[in-house]
């Protein structure tokens, strides 16, 4: 994910990642079975394996086959949201992770999408040339790319630790998430920018933002362990499904955990990331600290 940054579970004060580790590690045998199960006959086919199985029919009697599928595919599921769980109380428990008390998760990713929402208001009510005229920048002769880079920079956080890689990545793929809404005309850019502050649509940012996330800080660790059994291909096709399912979960509500629309156009958008963060946390741990 593009940090050299690792949880050392070793090193005295840093915390024991084993038990998310652990649930991880389940999860890939649960993905390895798959495997042997589905067919693999051509790229496309087992590119999703998950995906595959949550689109299978819904008979009134499932077959042994459809029955196994399901059963390893819940056990897939179970064991992400598992090491989610973990990684929280790793961190210092929900109530710190989601007030961002705690510097090892939850710190930076709300402090970056605070950033971010502070950044869209500001072109909401300046507008996207007055915004760069401000910073000494001007839009003449500036392309996606070149905005969504000064955007990222402004987003981020500049004091670089695994927390803020992490949080540093989300905001990313955040404004990477843009990119097939944008044609490269400034008045699209601007048109893209300022309807964000539609609530369904930051609602969609936010959730993904944390997923990603959230992602980000299991990956950090447990790549590096998966690259010293399987091939880059392998390691990435498994990492890829853990993340999607992890911003699944997320879209979705776990146990009919969902989010809420609200009103982004003020200060009550900016005081209700903490809430937000704090029911996606529930999604993976609803237990009291």
């Amino acid at each position: 994910m593009g940090t050299s940054q690792r949880h050392s579970p070793s090193v005295a004060g840093q915390p024991n990642w084993g038990k998310s580790s652990n649930s991880l590690t389940v999860a890939i045998k649960n993905l390895k079975k798959l495997e042997e199960i589905i067919p693999d006959d051509n790229d496309e086919q087992s590119s999703d394996i998950v995906e595959q199985i949550q689109s299978l029919p819904q008979p009134v009697r499932y077959t042994s086959s459809e029955k196994q599928i399901r059963k390893i595919n819940n056990s897939f599921s179970r064991n992400v949201r598992y090491s989610v769980k973990r990684l929280i109380k790793a961190s210092g428990g929900k109530k710190n992770v989601a007030t961002g008390k705690s510097r090892v998760l939850g710190h930076a990713g709300i402090a970056v999408m605070g950033n971010f929402l502070n950044t869209i208001l500001e072109i909401h009510q300046q507008g996207l040339d007055g915004w760069l005229k401000i910073k000494g920048l001007t839009l003449e002769g500036k392309k996606w790319e070149d905005i969504s880079n000064i955007l990222i920079e402004a987003c981020s956080d500049k004091v670089i630790g695994l927390d803020e890689t992490a949080a540093n990545q989300a905001i990313t793929e955040t404004f990477e998430g843009l990119n097939d809404m944008i044609n490269e005309t400034s008045s699209n850019i601007e048109e893209v920018l300022q309807s964000i502050l539609n609530g369904q649509k930051l609602q969609e940012i936010i959730d993904k933002f944390f997923g990603v996330y959230i992602f980000v800080h299991l990956s950090q660790n447990f790549t590096e362990k998966l690259e010293k059994k399987y091939a880059q291909e392998k390691v990435n096709k498994y990492m890829k499904q853990i993340k999607e399912q992890i911003i699944s979960d997320i879209q979705e509500g776990v146990n009919g955990s969902k989010s809420i629309n609200v009103d982004w156009n003020g200060d009550e958008g900016k005081k209700f990331i903490l809430e937000e963060f704090n029911k996606i946390l529930n999604i993976f741990d609803n237990d009291e600290d």
